[in-house]
């Protein structure tokens, strides 16, 4: 039982992540929301970006949150296998 809980959070965690990587476009999109909002909010941080710098920002996000997500769900799965492989 304790052993297929463990294969049982690895695999969601894979998953997980897997979906995080495929939804990263718009969790970039709410990220830069977000910060925009921050910015309104405090104003302390001078002007606003132009919307060339916001598309730059997005994109930037994205691939950050790609790579990682990607890290993170190569490791669950890496993990997923071995505990699968030491049955």
């Amino acid at each position: 039982m304790r052993k297929l809980l463990f294969e049982l959070v690895w695999g969601c965690g894979a998953l997980f992540w897997g979906f995080v990587c495929w939804r990263s476009r718009s969790l970039s999109v709410q990220y830069n929301a977000w910060t925009a909002r921050m910015r309104l909010r405090f104003g302390r941080d001078g002007v606003p970006p132009t919307p060339r710098t916001v598309e730059v920002n997005t994109r930037i996000m994205a691939w950050i949150i790609r790579i990682a997500a990607g890290w993170f769900a190569l490791l669950s799965v890496l993990a997923l296998l071995m505990a699968l492989l030491a049955k």
